[in-house]
């Protein structure tokens, strides 16, 4: 899995940022299915995805994520690693 930055601070902003990329890219499936297309590169991904680096690194934000979306990307990625 590409490692995703940890960010500590919750701020409204960042709540703002996370809704914003969510509201672009709304399903874990596509977001998955971007970065296994990547090889695992979040740049090629987000490109994939027709957004910015910033709003993929708000999107996979695991302070916002419900768990089960963070399992669901985190176990497709990780089933294809291991393919």
């Amino acid at each position: 899995m590409p490692a995703i930055p940890v960010l500590h601070s919750c701020t409204q902003e960042d709540s703002i940022r996370f809704k914003a990329a969510k509201w672009l890219v709304p399903s874990p499936h596509d977001v998955a299915d971007a970065i296994i297309w990547a090889g695992h590169d979040l740049h090629m991904a987000a490109d994939h995805l027709w957004i910015d680096d910033s709003t993929m690194t708000a999107r996979l934000d695991r302070r916002f994520m419900h768990p089960a979306e963070r399992v669901l990307i985190h176990r497709k990625v990780s089933a294809e690693l291991h393919a």
